[in-house]
């Protein structure tokens, strides 16, 4: 208000002057200090109107050749929402009726003007308060219709635009395409670098798209590390090829500078659709072949794609949204000694049950896990969970057992990995050592170096490591040797032939063999039969898994489980294999 008091413009319609220095004595006193241009002609109204802004108007009623309801109209025909306050000595009622029904806000009597300073006061605020809604209006409006981060439009405006064009090109307008770009990797790309240099990098591609788009096309920021670009129909190609050029220098940030590439899928109307919704549709299915392929690669829709691969991209789309809608949970799977049939060790295995479709394989969403980048968040939110699970049954009063997770590789290559787990054991209150993180030999033989690294900063939190399927990998095992493993797990295939094949089983004792040599823990994997269960006890293998002892199942049931074993363990035979007192390594 003092602000608007300081600077107030006043608007004085009025024939004798004498009147007008009475108002800005009036206003003066009140500490109004006010600007106040007299005029008492219609021209010289008009003109005023015309060429400056008021924030109040105040006029008398009897003029010479007009009378105020001419000024009112004069405001009204110009479109001008300044406060109007009538001042006159004499007025009719019905004239001041009229006079409000115009938009006048009050009537003084020039008698009483000392009325005139809180008729200001309220309309001042209600103006000001009407300006401010305007504002926040105006806010809203931009937030329905603009991404925060970038400034461009956002999904709802692609859509209405997308609606917009098809109507037109439906009443023969020429052709459009859609074109959808996504940043490859952004998921690695965000947990290594941090949220806030995630979104530097998304305003700077932003920006970057927004200077090749041209001004004649419609750019649009999905959300997260997604855009659209609407061109002409005989542009798309050009269109395809400038996207792909404008992100091909390195984005400075901070000490780094930062290489990105794109994917980028298209479709055009009417050649490829009939109308908006089927035009986003086959410009995603687009997009997703053209994922499928390292750097920068485009693919133009065809109409396989609305055919083949439809289900790996409808279960790749939902995936995006099963972690924030709680769709995973994890199921575990024992691990016996094999000298005292006592459960140990329980492996965490990731479940997917959609509310549509029911449960999906493993085999068919966790690669897909891999390719979109989804399973470093997935598998950050996995460590968590097992480390939460193994503290609620131990709080439930259940004999501590390992709990096993495995990692991909994606993870494994993850910055953050170690502050992952230290979190989640911080977190949870769990040792160190009953954390065995599984990986495969291919993950460790990828990059040495960087793995010795990787593997050395997680056991030096005191978790263990295993390596998975082993013997299916890599025929050199000096890294057995030079990574810092706790703990071979052999591959289900040669334990499924132990019974009958003198190879296999020969493989499966020399494994043991030499990884107890390395002083390394055995484990066999899909042990189903007792006989298999006998084969490995009586070679030394100390843990099992598999069928024999128990599926995948959910947590309660593993509790339940334990407990159980808790009471009457099931003892393997184990002829002429070392004492059950051995302690484990």
């Amino acid at each position: 208000m003092k602000t608007r008091r300081n600077s107030l413009r006043v608007l004085l319609v009025e024939d004798r002057e004498d009147d007008a220095e009475l108002v800005r004595l009036t206003l003066s006193e009140a500490n109004f200090a006010p600007a106040i241009q007299r005029v008492d002609t219609r021209a010289g109204v008009e003109a005023c109107l015309r060429e400056s802004t008021w924030d109040l108007i105040l006029s008398d009623h009897n003029l010479p050749g007009m009378d105020s309801l001419d000024v009112l109209q004069m405001v009204g025909e110009l479109g001008i929402a300044t406060p109007f306050v009538i001042l006159s000595g004499s007025i009719a009622d019905a004239q001041a009726i009229e006079a409000m029904r115009r938009g006048a806000r009050d009537f003084i009597h020039k008698n009483a003007l000392g009325k005139l300073i809180p008729v200001i006061q309220r309309e001042l605020a209600t103006f000001e308060m009407a300006d401010e809604l305007d504002r926040l209006s105006g806010n809203l409006l931009q937030l329905a219709n603009f991404d925060p981060l970038t400034g461009l439009p956002n999904r709802a405006s692609l859509l209405r635009e997308l609606a917009e064009r098809a109507e037109q090109c439906a009443a023969g307008a020429p052709p459009f395409g859609l074109i959808l770009v996504e940043i490859n990797r952004f998921q690695h790309l965000s947990r290594s670098l941090g949220a806030q240099r995630a979104n530097q990098v998304i305003a700077a591609v932003a920006g970057r798209l927004a200077d090749c788009a041209g001004p004649d096309n419609f750019l649009a920021h999905l959300g997260g590390h997604s855009f659209a670009l609407v061109v002409s129909g005989a542009d798309v190609a050009a269109s395809l090829a400038n996207l792909t050029a404008c992100v091909s220098q390195p984005i400075p940030l901070g000490d780094v500078e930062l290489f990105i590439t794109l994917s980028l899928g298209d479709c055009t109307l009417p050649a490829d659709a009939n109308c908006a919704e089927t035009l986003l549709s086959h410009a995603e299915a687009a997009l997703f072949h053209a994922k499928q392929t390292a750097g920068n690669s485009h693919r133009s829709f065809h109409p396989s794609m609305a055919r083949t691969g439809t289900r790996e991209f409808v279960i790749e789309a939902a995936l995006h949204r099963a972690l924030d809608k709680r769709e995973f949970a994890l199921a575990y799977q024992p691990q016996v000694d094999l000298c005292s049939g006592r459960t140990v060790s329980v492996e965490a295995l990731l479940r997917w049950r959609h509310p549509e479709w029911g449960p999906i394989a493993p085999l068919e969403f966790i690669p897909l896990l891999e390719k979109t980048g989804l399973i470093v968040p997935v598998g950050a939110w996995i460590i968590d969970s097992a480390c939460a699970q193994l503290r609620a049954w131990e709080d439930a009063g259940h004999s501590p057992v390992r709990m096993a997770v495995n990692l991909s590789a994606l993870q494994f290559g993850d910055a953050a990995l170690t502050r992952v787990v230290a979190d989640a054991l911080r977190d949870h209150a769990i040792a160190p050592d009953r954390l065995e993180l599984e990986i495969t030999e291919s993950i460790v033989m990828q990059a040495q170096d960087a793995a010795i690294a990787a593997l050395r900063s997680l056991r030096q939190l005191g978790v263990r490591i295993a390596v998975d399927d082993f013997g299916t990998g890599y025929s050199s095992l000096s890294y057995l040797s030079r990574f810092p493993i706790t703990t071979l797990k052999i591959d289900q295939a040669f334990v499924h032939e132990c019974e009958d094949n003198p190879r296999d089983r020969a493989l499966i004792e020399t494994m043991i063999e030499m990884g107890h040599r390395l002083d390394l823990e055995i484990v066999a994997e899909g042990v189903e039969t007792q006989q298999q269960a006998d084969f490995l006890a009586a070679r030394d293998c100390e843990f099992a898994q598999g069928y024999l002892f128990g599926r995948p199942m959910p947590a309660d049931e593993l509790a339940a489980h334990l407990a159980a074993a808790a009471t009457s363990p099931t003892a393997i035979s184990r002829p002429g294999s070392r004492s059950c007192a051995t302690p484990a390594r």
